[in-house]
């Protein structure tokens, strides 16, 4: 892997890292603003919270996991099929979400691309594993 492709992915783990940062500490800090970005009009109660907690607690994971394969998949590649696997496990529950969200606004887009984002990611992971093990 030459050295440009080392620094490209390098980017793409940190641009990933201050995503799912940025959602967790959204979901956390101002959940309101969360919900009405994501949604509009939509009354929240206690429960939306709730589950909005849980989600941020698995961005939080995510961002972990991916701060963990920056700084260690030069050592181990097995990191980047780690940090693959977990994008893999955010795909579903972005398209379940996707389908019974009551009511979605211009960041449709952001909801339609998650599962799209997380599959590609975990796809351009395990190429990049492959071609480090070749």
């Amino acid at each position: 892997m030459n050295d440009r492709a080392r620094r490209v992915l390098d980017a793409v783990l940190v641009v990933a890292i201050l995503a799912d940062l940025g959602l967790a500490i959204t979901a956390i800090a101002s959940p309101q603003t969360w919900f009405d970005t994501m949604h509009g009009d939509v009354a929240v109660d206690g429960l939306h919270r709730a589950f909005l907690t849980r989600a941020a607690g698995a961005w939080a994971a995510l961002a972990l996991v991916q701060i963990a394969t920056l700084v260690g998949w030069r050592r181990w590649s097995g990191w980047l099929l780690v940090a693959a696997g977990a994008r893999l496990s955010d795909v579903l529950p972005d398209l379940f979400y996707l389908a019974a969200a009551p009511s979605r606004t211009l960041s449709l887009w952001g909801l339609v691309g998650a599962p799209l984002l997380n599959l590609g990611f975990a796809l351009y992971l395990g190429a990049t594993y492959r071609r480090l093990t070749r």
